[in-house]
């Protein structure tokens, strides 16, 4: 019998929260002031620091003071408790970057806090702004916040640490970065002060929204944290960039108390595994290098060749890379790939403490990687500068702790290695090359580095420091804590020093298995050669036939060779186990000789005598390089060949020949001219003049001789070519002749009078003809003539006296005095306010004149060609007046006429090498109708005609620019200014659109090429700031676009200026409302027209559009739901509301109460459940009294009695069973 009940369930729960009183906050706060030293400030610092807890429970820390009142935040819990860990050890610090920032204590001052700084706190201690607080450094360089950081102004410097203040605060505090696997884990924490017993975890990849991820395990309360897998996984693409976005939602099923700590995002660029690259084993002929080859899965990947499957050694690095020199047999080399990334380092403060000079002197590290690395070399700080010091570097497996001066622990990886020595800032650093080597992840290795005798030098170490120091980088950890130095390596090492330390490496992630690539080298015929024969005609005799030394022959030469078999063969078994072939002669570019030239034209052994060949070249092979090659082939058993090759090179001969002049007089210089010729090379000349003296030689090519007396002699010239010396002369008879002994007087005289000229020539035998030549076209053959010139002035007279061909001549002036002849003109277009020049053309026959000019200005001048201004337009007057050496004179007067001239003259703006130059015209030109022209000069840059031009100079420095007008009436003026061109800066960052209550951050992206730069940004609301990249939170009812504007200032020159628009787009309005008809309840999302809707109806049911319905038919009992609706609009931005809904009512079908048993009950937790006539689908569900469900079994119906384990806290639960159709429902009560 079937009985129908209804169950009315009225809950009520009453939660009451208690918080413990205690602290939750740390705060070092103090007032510094500009000009004092901070003496209290250190005090409070130590308090400070003793009242940091050690829990691990700080989830956010902040830097902040007077000129930054906001402040830098982080909110990485590990981090931050890494961070407060490290202050209260004293310990170095640096942090990987977190939102955009890098946490360090540098600790090269006690409790030395920074902010950014530059690579392992080094380089510039004093930047400008910074955020650094030294609270004991006991000078005035004690930092600042947002300002100076070395002698800041009057200030207060504040950094806190914040615990967890808020009941249900559930946030994610970092996300991994994928790596060779797409595997990726968010670190979800309880921040609140309540234990978390569920959250649901969100995630986008690029925007795009991921399957959310539900976390039901408890997690304590004070932020204790736990990495949840995201899931599903997301295939992520090697090589592609990513967004990932994670966020906490409902943490206790109850509304984030902290929203701000929810969300954590991520960029990065995909790296994926390497696959196995592809090689192709191949066999070779004959020892040395191969190619090694490789093509890798992924075109990108890099490969590296080992010596061995595991381990070993890097022989060599590239797709295609050549390898070690091969042996006869098997050669095996493995191929990997991997996603090497680029260069990076890791160095301590390197900040010089203390040194020691010593035989060996240097210090140890352990370098433990966090992924894997390869590292090719170190740096060390040096005393001083020793250029090419010397170092040995040890490496071991494992830490070198323990075996500091044990030598048969280490692998020398260099001896004596000499290292690069660079200043940097006031110190030298030596940087020490070391073979590429490989460290495996989570693997420590010791390293240590000593200086050697063979060039001793002396690195710097760091300060003491208790227990030494680790240096975290990205990639790497690095600890030290001692030093070593002595006469010998390994001395007992003093520790607390830490040396001076930077490590050198490239990234090596995601490995492929090692491939081999073998490689079969086999014997191949060698030792043979062509060697000289008997017939070996040549210059040069010791010459060895190969390319930088071959033999030497000249046409009409024969070179005989003989070829010897190769090494293990004789010519006896030629044909049975060896073979010649292919005997060529070529030139360098493969022209085929032909076989003309040598004989026999396929040489071969004859019983046991060496192939013979011989070489006859002739004239068309002069300079040219002949290969000479025969190819050799094993007949078995390994039928590998090789090639033997000789070089000749044919020389040229000379031709030898040399010219002089005819005749030839007695005391001339005699002017031999060498016409020899060689086709190539050089010649060397030797000259005997034949005189019969030993010493009358010359080793000059051309030669000057002057013989002793006349007579007549044989010359002999011989020539040898170089470098090759072959040799050949010719011999030409010379006649010298006597020359007469020439002279002359001449008697000057005025116009219309005769010059005498009186004869004084002579010679020792033999007759003289004379030849006058008077300079006027008139001549004579008189001894001592006379002549009359019909114009005044100078006259060139010549005597010519000859004697068998051989003459002398002798020139003289002769003088009739003239009169001058006053001219002078002018240029054709004439200018006011622009120099004339007169040209002078007076002329006189004879002498010199001098000049008197005036003009009708009153101006005077004495210059030949006079240069004058007149200083407006109108007809002029000139006059010139010549005079003669001899008093005569001569005078002319002009008329000039002058048109108006235009005035160049301009300004310009301000000259900045990366925008235009503007220059404006601001001289004067001809009124109309006169046109003038502008002509503008900007020297490498260019010219213009635009009458006022911009120009960019992108080079910073003085340029010179000239403005040249000119008017169509033939006038024109220039202008020449010098400019200073300043260096400019290039504004440019990068920004995305938010969402409402988003901050927006600009990431700056301005450049200069020299310098620093200051900034202004206008973000479009009516605020600045003057940070380098801010951060900026836009306060909008509705959706807007501001335009920010990023001025980028070169202190002391000039500032460039760039805008983009930034869109804050409004979020969806995720309200709604809803009615109800029993268990079923229709839902209705206040605002339509967004992208996507999510219902969650609080009991595993969802829905995906606007308007819904769900009927709460599954669960019998009746009580409160979460029901949370997710809007997302087409922005991208999404809101969520959730609502408490009370659903009363009955529960159907069920037909009565006594259909099973339970027992006992109350019950610890384990119990039987009997049921009364089991049928088919019999399940159980066991619900707690809000209506969650907290078990689900399945039930055998072959069975009556079932055990079932409720694994639940104490309290009053509701069984339901569910029995071919039927519901029946019982309560049972655990008490623990």
């Amino acid at each position: 019998m079937k009985v129908n009940l209804k169950i009315c369930l009225f809950l009520l729960f009453s939660f009451v929260l208690n918080f413990a009183s205690r602290a939750q906050t740390a705060t070092f706060s103090q007032t510094y002031t500009n000009g004092a030293t901070a003496t209290a400030q250190c005090a409070a610092w130590n308090a400070f620091v003793s009242s940091l807890s050690s829990s691990g429970n700080y989830i956010k820390m902040t830097i902040s003071g007077t000129y930054d009142a906001t402040g830098i935040s982080c909110t990485d819990k590990t981090i931050v408790n890494a961070f407060v860990a490290a202050i209260k050890s004293n310990s170095t610090y640096i942090s990987a970057t977190t939102g955009g920032h890098v946490w360090s204590i540098c600790n090269r001052y006690s409790g030395e806090i920074w902010i950014d700084p530059p690579a392992s706190c080094s380089g510039s201690n004093c930047p400008n702004p910074g955020y650094i607080i030294r609270p004991c450094i006991t000078n005035l360089n004690w930092g600042g916040v947002n300002t100076a950081t070395c002698g800041g102004p009057n200030q207060v410097m504040t950094l806190k640490f914040e615990m967890p203040t808020k009941p249900n605060d559930a946030g994610i505090s970092f996300i991994s970065t994928p790596l060779c696997a797409p595997d990726i884990y968010a670190t979800y924490n309880n921040y609140g002060t309540n234990t978390l017993d569920s959250a649901k975890i969100n995630w986008s990849v690029n925007g795009t929204l991921q399957t959310q991820n539900k976390y039901t395990t408890s997690i304590p309360q004070n932020g204790k944290s736990v990495n949840v897998t995201l899931t599903p996984t997301y295939n992520f693409v090697d090589g592609n960039n990513y967004t990932v976005k994670v966020w906490t939602s409902l943490p206790n099923n109850k509304f984030d108390s902290v929203p701000a700590n929810d969300t954590f995002t991520i960029s990065f660029k995909y790296v994926g595994p390497a696959l196995d690259p592809k090689v192709t084993d191949f066999v070779k002929c004959g020892p040395g290098q191969a190619l090694l080859q490789a093509i890798p899965g992924n075109a990108a990947d890099s490969v590296v060749w080992y010596d061995t499957s595991s381990g070993g050694n890097i022989i060599a690095r590239g797709k295609n890379a050549l390898s070690p020199p091969l042996t006869y047999g098997l050669n095996t080399f493995y191929a990997q790939a991997s996603k090497i990334g680029t260069p990076k380092s890791l160095a301590n403060s390197m900040t010089p403490s203390v040194g020691y000079g010593s035989t060996y002197s240097g210090g140890f590290a352990n370098i433990t990687p966090k992924i894997g690395v390869i590292i090719d070399s170190f740096c060390v700080v040096l005393t001083s500068n020793i250029q090419n010091a010397t170092f040995n570097v040890y490496m071991r497996n494992g830490t070198y702790i323990g075996y500091n001066t044990t030598p048969s622990a280490w692998t020398k990886l260099v001896s004596n290695g000499v290292s690069r020595v660079r200043q940097v800032g006031s110190y030298y650093r030596a940087y020490i090359k070391i073979p590429e080597t490989l460290l495996d992840k989570g693997v420590t290795y010791g390293f240590y580095i000593t200086t050697t005798p063979v060039t001793t030098s002396s690195p710097w170490s760091l300060a003491s420091v208790s227990g030494g120091i680790t240096t975290t980088g990205t990639d790497l950890v690095v600890f030290q804590d001692r030093i070593c130095y002595g006469g010998t390596e390994f001395a007992t090492p003093n520790t607390n020093y830490p040396l001076t330390w930077e490590t050198h490496y490239r990234p090596s992630n995601c490995p492929s298995n090692r491939v081999p690539l073998n490689i079969t080298v086999k014997p191949s015929p060698h030792g043979a050669s062509f060697i000289k024969g008997s017939l070996f005609q040549t210059t040069m005799p010791f010459t060895n036939g190969t390319k930088g030394n071959p033999d030497i022959v000249a046409k009409g030469d024969k070179l005989s060779y003989e070829i010897t078999p190769p090494t293990g063969y004789n010519n006896s078994d030629y044909g049975t186990t060896w073979v010649m072939s292919n005997f060529t002669l070529r030139t360098p570019k493969g022209t085929i000789i032909p076989t003309t030239f040598y004989t026999p034209t396929s040489p071969t052994p004859t019983g046991s005598s060496n192939a013979t060949v011989t070489f006859m070249p002739d004239g068309s092979l002069t300079d040219s390089t002949i290969i000479m090659t025969m190819q050799l082939k094993d007949l078995g058993p390994y039928y590998c060949d090789s090639t033997i090759t000789r070089y000749i090179f044919v020389a040229p001969r000379p031709n030898v020949d040399f010219k002089f002049p005819q005749p030839l007089c007695d005391g001339d210089n005699v002017i031999f001219t060498n016409a020899s010729t060689v086709s190539s090379g050089n010649l060397y000349s030797r000259w005997n003049f034949g005189t019969g003296n030993p010493a009358d030689t010359s080793n000059n090519t051309d030669a000057v001789f002057t013989y002793p007396t006349h007579g007549v002699y044989l010359v002999k010239l011989i020539t040898s070519t170089v470098p090759y010396g072959y040799k050949d002369s010719i011999t030409q008879s010379v006649e010298i002749t006597e020359i007469p002994k020439i002279g002359f007087k001449v008697y000057n005289a005025c116009m219309g009078d005769s010059v005498s000229f009186v004869n004084s020539t002579t010679i020792s035998k033999g007759t003289i003809t004379y030849l006058w030549n008077f300079g006027n076209g008139s001549t004579s053959s008189k001894v001592s003539p006379k002549q009359k010139y019909a114009n005044s002035g100078s006259y060139k007279v010549t005597l010519t006296a000859s004697a068998k061909g051989c003459t002398r001549t002798l020139t003289k002036n002769a003088w009739t005095f003239a009169r001058p002849k006053a001219s002078f003109i002018f240029p054709p277009s004439l200018c006011d306010k622009t120099d004339i020049e007169f040209f002078n053309t007076s002329t006189i026959s004879t002498g010199n004149m001098g000049y008197n000019w005036t003009f009708s200005d009153g101006s005077k001048s004495t210059l030949v060609n006079a240069v004058h201004s007149f200083a407006n337009a109108g007809t002029k007057t000139v006059k010139l007046k010549a005079v003669s050496e001899f008093g005569c004179t001569d005078s002319t007067t002009k008329n000039i006429t002058l048109m108006e001239s235009p005035l160049a003259d301009f300004k310009y703006g301000a000259a900045c090498n990366q925008s235009k130059t503007q220059f404006s015209f601001t001289g004067m030109r001809p009124a109309n109708p006169i046109t003038t022209i502008f002509h503008w000069d900007f020297g490498s840059y260019g010219t213009t005609t635009v009458e006022n031009p911009a120009i960019l100079f992108s080079v910073i420095g003085k340029k010179i620019v000239t403005l040249t007008l000119t008017s169509n009436n033939g006038c024109s003026d220039k202008i020449s200014k010098e400019i200073n061109v300043k260096l400019q800066s290039k504004a440019d960052f990068n920004t995305s659109d938010v969402c409402e209550n988003e901050v927006v951050v600009f990431s700056n992206k301005s450049t200069v090429s020299s310098g620093s730069l200051n900034y202004l940004w206008k973000f479009g609301d009516g605020t600045y700031s003057n940070i380098h990249s801010p951060r900026h939170m836009y306060i909008s009812p509705v959706s807007k676009t501001y335009n920010v504007t990023l001025v980028a200032l070169v202190p002391g020159g000039c500032s460039d200026s760039v805008s983009k628009p930034v869109t804050v787009n409004t979020n969806p309005i995720s309200d709604y409302n809803y009615t109800k008809s029993g268990r079923l309840v229709y839902f209705n999302a206040l605002q339509s027209g967004n992208t996507t809707y999510h219902w969650d109806f609080g009991e595993g049911g969802t829905s995906e559009t606007p308007t819904t319905q769900y009927h709460y038919i599954n669960a019998f009992e009746y009580g409160k739901f979460n029901v949370c609706l997710t809007v997302t609009n087409a922005s991208g931005c999404f809101t969520q509301t959730c609502k408490t809904l009370e659903i009363t009512g009955d529960v159907k079908n069920i037909t009565k109460s006594e259909g099973f048993k339970l027992f006992p009950n109350p019950s610890s937790g384990n119990f039987t459940l009997s049921v009364e006539n089991p049928k088919n689908d019999i399940t159980v569900s066991i619900y707690n009294l809000v209506g969650e469900k907290v078990k689900e079994q399945k039930l055998n119906p072959l069975e009556k009695n079932h055990y079932i384990e409720l694994k639940a806290a104490e309290g009053v639960y509701l069984v339901k069973l569910i029995n071919n159709n039927n519901t029946y429902i019982q309560k049972i009560t655990l008490n623990k």
